[in-house]
Parts: C-alpha cells; sequence; structure tokens
C-alpha cells in the first residue's frame, strides 16, 4: 500500500480525530509509524460481535415426510439436528403393571384374614409406586393400598398403626369415604376419626432438596414445582415425595412430618440412567404423562434452544417449544407445506431469541481491548523515537499531530 493510501485510510478511520499530518521524505520511517498506529487503533474501535444463531433440534418420527425434514435442514438461520424416537415401553407402564398385581394378591390374602400377609404385600406396593406418584393411576392404587393396609392392623388390633396407614391415604385421595356396603361399621369408624384427628392439628413445612433443580417435585401426587423447596402448611403425618426428570430414575420416599411448626427435610437425589442415547430421551419425553413441561427437561438434555415436536395431543400437528418449555404459537399441522412451517418457525425464533448473546467476562489479561491498547503505547513510543533519530536529517522529518 503506498504511503499516500495509508494516509487516506488513516483519515477515514478517525474522521476528524486526525487534525494534521505532515510528512516530507521519509516513505520508510513513516510507513512503519503509521502501519502500526492503524493497526493498534482498529483494534481499538472494536471487533464486530460473533452472530451466534439457535439451535433448532426436531424430534422426528417414522411417519413425518423427509421433505419437510429436508427443507429445515437447509435453512441457514438456525443450527439444525434431528432426533428420532427410540422404540421402548415406558418404565412407568411396567411398575403400574406390577403394582397392580401386588394389590389383587392383597385383596385375596386380606379376604382369607391373613392380615401379616397383607401388610408385607402394601409395604412393598408402596415401594414399587412411590416413585410414580405423578400418576394419577399410581396415586389411587396407593391409597387403596393403604386403605387395605389400616383394616388389616385394625384386624391386629394396632389402632394406632391403622390411624397412620388412614391418615396417609387421605393425603393421596383427600375426597375419599368409605362405602358402607363394603366397610365394616368400626373399620368406617376408625377411618373418619383418623382423618378428623389428623385435620385438626396445627401443620408444619416440609423442606425438599432435590437435584438435579431441573426435575418436577410431587407431594402426595400434587406438583409443587420444580427444584428444591421449602412448603408450608403440610398437615402431620407419613407424605410420598416424589421426583421425575427426562433422562433419570424417578424417586419416590415417605416424609414423617411434625406438627406445631416444625420444620422436617426430605432429600432427592435422582441418578441418571445409564447408556441412554438422545432417542431414549425423546421416547421418554412423548410417552411422559407428565404434559408439556418435559419438554423443558429435554431440552436441558440435548443442549439445545428450540425443540420442533409432534404434539402429545394430536400427532398430526407441530409444536415449536422453547427453552423454557413454553409452547410458541399455535400447534402448526403437518399437512401444510413446508415452505409455511419454515416461515412459522421464523415468526417465532424471530421473536423469542436474541442473535447476541451476553458477551461473557474474562479476566483483563484475556481482554483484545487491553492489549490493543498496549499496542497503541508501543506504536506511540515507536513513533516518538523515529521523530528523534530523523532530526539529524531535516529533510526526512515526520511531524505528527493527534487532536481536535
Amino acid at each position: 500500500m503506498a504511503l499516500a493510501d495509508e494516509v487516506q485510510l488513516f483519515e477515514s478511520l478517525f474522521h476528524s480525530r486526525v487534525t494534521y499530518l505532515h510528512f516530507n521524505r521519509s516513505p520508510n520511517t513513516s510507513l512503519s509509524v503509521i502501519s502500526l498506529s492503524t493497526i493498534s487503533l482498529l483494534f481499538a474501535l472494536g471487533q464486530p460481535q460473533a452472530v451466534v444463531s439457535p439451535k433448532l433440534t426436531v424430534v422426528a418420527g417414522a411417519d413425518d415426510s423427509v421433505e419437510t425434514i429436508q427443507s429445515l435442514k437447509e435453512q441457514s438461520s438456525w443450527v439444525l439436528s434431528v432426533v428420532r424416537k427410540a422404540s421402548s415401553t415406558p418404565e412407568d407402564l411396567s411398575a403400574l403393571l406390577k403394582a397392580n398385581a401386588l394389590i389383587e394378591k392383597a385383596k385375596i390374602a386380606a379376604t382369607q384374614l391373613q392380615a401379616a400377609e397383607t401388610i408385607q404385600l402394601i409395604e412393598s406396593l408402596g415401594a414399587r409406586l412411590a416413585p410414580y406418584t405423578y400418576l394419577q393411576s399410581a396415586v389411587a392404587l396407593l391409597a387403596e393400598g393403604l386403605r387395605i393396609k389400616g383394616r388389616a392392623h385394625l384386624y391386629l388390633d394396632e389402632p394406632a398403626l391403622a390411624k397412620e396407614a388412614f391418615v396417609s391415604a387421605s393425603f393421596l385421595e383427600p375426597a375419599f369415604s368409605p362405602d358402607e356396603l363394603v366397610w365394616p361399621p368400626k373399620a368406617r369408624l376408625s377411618y373418619a376419626d383418623s382423618v378428623a384427628s389428623s385435620r385438626n392439628v396445627s401443620s408444619g413445612s416440609l423442606t425438599v432438596q432435590l437435584k438435579p433443580a431441573f426435575c418436577d417435585l410431587w407431594v402426595d401426587g400434587q406438583l409443587q414445582g420444580r427444584g428444591s423447596s421449602t412448603l408450608p402448611n403440610i398437615q402431620p403425618g407419613e407424605h410420598f415425595l416424589g421426583a421425575a426428570c427426562v433422562g433419570h430414575q424417578p424417586l419416590g420416599v415417605r416424609v414423617i412430618t411434625q406438627p406445631g411448626g416444625k420444620l422436617s427435610q426430605g432429600f432427592l437425589y435422582l441418578k441418571k440412567v445409564p447408556d441412554q442415547t438422545s432417542s431414549d430421551w425423546v421416547s421418554q419425553a412423548m410417552h411422559s404423562p407428565r404434559g408439556s413441561w418435559v419438554y423443558s427437561e429435554l431440552i436441558h438434555l440435548l443442549q439445545t434452544d428450540f425443540l420442533l415436536a409432534t404434539s402429545k395431543r394430536r400427532p398430526s400437528e407441530w409444536v415449536l417449544v422453547n427453552a423454557k418449555g413454553e409452547i410458541l404459537g399455535e400447534p402448526f399441522p403437518k399437512s401444510r407445506p413446508p415452505e409455511e412451517l419454515i416461515d412459522f418457525i421464523h415468526l417465532h425464533l424471530h421473536t423469542d431469541w436474541s442473535s447476541v448473546p451476553p458477551p461473557q467476562v474474562l479476566p483483563w489479561y484475556q481482554q483484545w481491548q487491553a492489549w490493543a491498547l498496549t499496542g497503541v503505547v508501543v506504536a506511540i513510543g515507536i513513533g516518538v523515537g523515529t521523530y528523534h533519530i530523523a532530526q539529524n536529517n531535516r529533510e526526512d522529518r515526520v511531524r505528527l499531530v493527534v487532536g481536535r
């Protein structure tokens, strides 16, 4: 680049910041000073932030159009990945089938007045169903089993243990009322007295430590939120805590809370299911009865920003989900052309995504501004040195004035 061209570039970069620049006949020394200054100040002006495209993951089924998937891959507005569902039987369905078999055995044992065996079978039932209290069918089976257990304790003349079982069952199904055609008078009275006495006692609090933090927390079949939490107004007695999230083993424990405002604690640390792939996670999420909030768990595991998946309610429609698990817009019919689906995604990604993420805070020695400033200081030093050397030859003198 000629010296005059460098001067023109220098002036165009800094506009009115360069007030006066004069040179005579020193192309070598002037070129080095201006080149170093120009490069250093270019860095000082700043670097453009990189535009980050959102990650979009498509959950594809065997019936989904290949043309649609290919059209989505050709778009440059997002980074696309495709995950296909694995064919597997949901774990909670298998647990329910085994629980049904246990409760049938318990009913037979109760009919034969085998109270000890009945209680043992219901204990096994509780251990099996505790991790699945997010299922209403599991809650109903567990409550029924606890009532059978309570009647077995009454038969063994153990009223205190019968009361514990009846109260715990009432937490799971508060509206239950014993059928006089099925329950003996003594059992009906014991159940009513147990429930009434538990509701007349002052409540306590329950603190639950739950990991991972994006997992759902359930107490007696009722969703309480996500992650660790402190729950006030918990009636004293035995409660069932459950936690579940995609890719992890569901977990359930029993916690006995105390009356009089006392604080009780429960701990739920879920373990990842080993050797699972993204296809397994997708299959769990799509089969899960826990509703649309499982999408956010799936997004977390897949490390994506948006999810395009088949609607759980209508398999003929797509749903677009953001990282919070929120469904964006209305479900999109799969029968519509791929071009319309692309426009639909563009619309919602534009409003829900910022293409420039917050800058990462780095230590000073990793920031380019610090090194750019160092370059400016070095360039000025070279310029000053060159200026003094040039005094020995008045014809090869450089004079540089920067200011307004």
